[in-house]
């Protein structure tokens, strides 16, 4: 409704109109419109680098190497930062043929001991029926590391219940995953490598028995609301 404007005049909406709400928690589209088409531009900008990353990488190898992406992030993902990074893409990323495989960190809120510990990209079963190994990133902070922030935890027990947490989680939900060590340090104890050396015995285990999902229930995420919804 702004016949005014061109491809050449058209500017980005200020961070003002982004926060803008018509009625409540909603965007009106006939009003909030140059928001909304600025978030999808975002979202198909990601998409086409990301995308265009892949395949370069593909080629360079000669299509010898599998190639993964994080992604999924629309549900989780704390309002700022979906409305202003393109990270509604999802749908596109598990409809990719290029795509092998899609990684997700754990929740950072969430992952204590006594926590769900679940990842930022929850779909599992997306994820398997795009024929996709959905990976579980565990960047965890043990006990061992020098900050009292992301989740640490306070001593070696609360450690041990996190690693045996994460694999859990991901075997239940027929998903890989990996630790990630920003520093070795933080494993470097003989009962932590121990709990180690048994969950991959349980692994390899685990490969040899039928993981399908047993689900009953199915819930449906639509990945377009959030365009409607204010910030």
């Amino acid at each position: 409704n702004q016949p005014e404007i061109t491809f050449d005049t058209a500017a980005v909406p200020s961070p003002e109109q982004r926060r803008e709400a018509e009625t409540m928690l909603f965007r009106n589209p006939s009003t909030a419109a140059p928001v909304i088409d600025f978030r999808r531009f975002m979202t198909d900008a990601t998409f086409h680098h990301l995308i265009t990353s892949i395949r370069t990488v593909k080629a360079a190898c000669d299509n010898r190497k599998i190639v993964g992406t994080y992604s999924g992030y629309p549900l989780n993902m704390t309002a700022p930062k979906l409305f202003s990074s393109g990270l509604q893409n999802a749908t596109r990323v598990f409809n990719a043929p290029e795509v092998d495989f899609l990684a997700t960190p754990i929740n950072y809120r969430h992952r204590r001991g006594g926590d769900p510990g679940l990842c930022v990209n929850p779909f599992n079963g997306s994820s398997y029926l795009h024929g996709k190994l959905l990976e579980h990133e565990n960047d965890l902070r043990t006990h061992f590391y020098h900050k009292l922030e992301s989740g640490r935890t306070a001593d070696l027990p609360e450690t041990l219940s996190v690693i045996e947490r994460s694999f859990g989680n991901a075997l239940t939900r027929g998903a890989g995953f990996w630790w990630y060590l920003f520093d070795n340090a933080w494993f470097h104890q003989e009962t932590i490598m121990r709990k180690v050396q048994a969950i991959n015995r349980a692994a390899q285990k685990a490969l040899q028995c039928s993981r399908s999902s047993t689900a009953e229930v199915a819930v449906i995420f639509d990945e377009n609301s959030p365009y409607y919804l204010a910030m």
